[in-house]
């Protein structure tokens, strides 16, 4: 075993350790600006950024609470704490891959294309991003392992309304900011059943609450007249049309960990066993990007984290970048995705990239 074994005792405290640790957990809530959506902002951007541009993703009239689905604005809490050491014990060591050649460029949607990988989701009035991107980067691992035979969806609900140590304050309410190591545990230590998206009535429990519109040209009700969903962990599929069940719906995970911060080695990663979580900084004119290779130029930094599925590599004008896809619909950014500066740490990408290797359930 490449790393040090999770005892019992370890439980609900992962979440909170890895919080003490990290860079900006303990900031202030961030304190919006409506200035910050102007095209006077974004206009500003573009005359800086010489890699990227930005555009309106967002109307310059969103409101705060709008905002708050997107980005979890509350004021980061505690909710347990523990001192469980430093998380580079965690890491999985650079020799624990092969010698495969890196390639120059890198898009796992291109090498898997029996895996529904590209898949962009919307996270509705939910924000927990973690749980939409850890989520469909088991489910791609569990479809490459399986050579393309398990394609079926996993539930993100399950893990939004199950997996309580997910979140960093202590209130009963299921969305809001979470860490990506633990929901990797979590699937490691309860399981995941599968689930597809809102209104798809695939898998035992699919998600009950809709996507809404953020921008004037995307479907579905406003943002704006939706509220947080308020949902329960159930230990039966919610599907009734499911015809397998609960018990024997549920898919492991191996043992989580932080892939090591070396360039070469998260790609030796996402090479040998496809999609991987990273979880990023955000700063104001993120909400912005388009197009090119992001690298923060103007505004405010959010106190949250944000996490994005990790599914590639490449150069755009000599600019290496690392692809990612977000969880804000296929209109935000560049088609639901963004690339962002590679080999620099931009936005702290390269430090917090997690995993799990599935279980084997042929």
């Amino acid at each position: 075993m490449f790393l040090r074994p999770f005892s019992s005792c370890f439980c609900y405290a992962l979440v909170i350790v890895v919080l003490v640790l990290q860079l900006c957990f303990h900031c202030n809530a961030y304190q919006f600006r409506q200035e910050a959506f102007s095209a006077e902002f974004i206009s500003d951007i573009n005359a800086n950024a010489h890699t990227w541009q930005a555009g309106h993703n967002f109307p310059s009239n969103i409101i705060r609470e709008e905002l708050g689905f997107l980005l979890d604005l509350s004021e980061p809490t505690l909710h347990q704490s523990v001192d469980f050491g430093d998380i580079n014990s965690w890491r999985r060591p650079d020799n624990s891959y092969g010698e495969e050649e890196i390639p120059v460029s890198f898009d796992a949607r291109v090498r898997w294309p029996e895996c529904n990988i590209g898949k962009v989701l919307d996270q509705g009035a939910c924000p927990s991003s973690y749980a939409f991107a850890v989520v469909p980067a088991f489910s791609d691992r569990r479809c490459i392992l399986s050579n393309g035979q398990h394609k079926d969806p996993l539930s993100i609900e399950y893990l939004l309304s199950c997996c309580h140590a997910c979140k960093f304050d202590d209130t009963t309410r299921v969305c809001g900011a979470g860490q990506a190591i633990t929901a990797w545990w979590f699937l490691h230590k309860r399981g995941i059943v599968t689930g597809g998206e809102y209104g798809s009535k695939q898998g035992c429990q699919p998600v009950s609450f809709p996507p809404c519109r953020r921008s004037f040209s995307s479907q579905g009700s406003s943002c704006k007249n939706q509220t947080a969903p308020q949902l329960r962990c159930h230990t039966r599929c919610t599907n009734e049309d499911y015809p397998i069940p609960y018990r024997q719906d549920r898919h492991r995970g191996k043992i989580q960990y932080y892939v090591s911060t070396n360039v070469t080695s998260i790609q030796r990663e996402i090479l040998t066993n496809g999609p991987a979580t990273a979880q990023i900084t955000v700063y104001e004119d993120f909400l912005h990007y388009k197009s090119g290779v992001y690298k923060h130029i103007r505004g405010k930094r959010f106190a949250h984290q944000h996490t994005l599925k990790l599914i590639g590599w490449g150069v755009d004008k000599r600019t290496p970048y690392w692809l990612l896809i977000n969880s804000w619909g296929k209109l935000w950014g560049d088609q639901g995705t963004i690339k962002i500066l590679r080999g620099k740490a931009e936005c702290n990408l390269e430090y917090y990239v997690t995993a799990s290797i599935p279980k084997r359930d042929l």
